[in-house]
């Protein structure tokens, strides 16, 4: 190969990388765009955890009331002193705990 078809080569090679480079920037910064979009919505709906206390289940009678959390609505067995019972997800024979802070909302 002559000298100058080297260099050339090297040159579109670099220059080929260097396109590469600024997408997969670009696709970074899209990509910490959206995350960061999904953090500022999943901390405003953390503003109403922590609101419920064991008031919010007055009146209760076994199966009456429906809370929900990270995993969505559940039916309520029992209201504890600082949580609640409620059916399990994988397994209706189960039962899961879910702490008064990690209620998003209840409902009757």
């Amino acid at each position: 190969m002559k000298r100058d078809t080297v260099s050339a080569y090297r040159a579109r090679g670099k220059k080929t990388h260097d396109e590469i480079d600024a997408e997969l920037a670009r696709q970074k910064a899209e990509s910490d765009a959206r995350i960061e979009a999904a953090r500022v919505k999943e901390r405003a709906g953390r503003k109403t955890e922590g609101t419920i206390t064991r008031d919010s289940f007055d009146g209760f009678t076994m199966g009456s009331h429906w809370i929900r959390d990270q995993f969505g609505w559940r039916r309520v067995i029992k209201v504890n002193s600082r949580s609640v019972t409620v059916k399990s997800l994988i397994n209706n024979a189960w039962t899961d705990t879910v702490r008064f802070e990690k209620i998003r909302e209840v409902m009757r």
